[in-house]
């Protein structure tokens, strides 16, 4: 909510460490993994993709 841009940068407790960051209107950052985000969204397509597979499996069921 309220995204304004992306941002890369030092992380703030390990300095040494590069990290993304989204900032919001308001000008608050807010550091993210990128690996961790993708994983996520992984995770949401391969769980709606067994939904619809298990609602096909039902219509087949109930057609008989």
């Amino acid at each position: 909510k309220d995204f304004e841009f992306f941002e890369v940068g030092p992380h703030p407790e390990f300095e040494k460490t590069r990290c993304f960051f989204v900032v919001k209107t308001d000008g608050t950052k807010e550091d993210f993994s990128a690996a961790s985000a993708f994983k996520l969204l992984r995770t949401e397509i391969e769980m709606r993709h067994c939904t619809l597979l298990f609602i096909d499996y039902l219509n087949v069921l109930t057609q008989f």
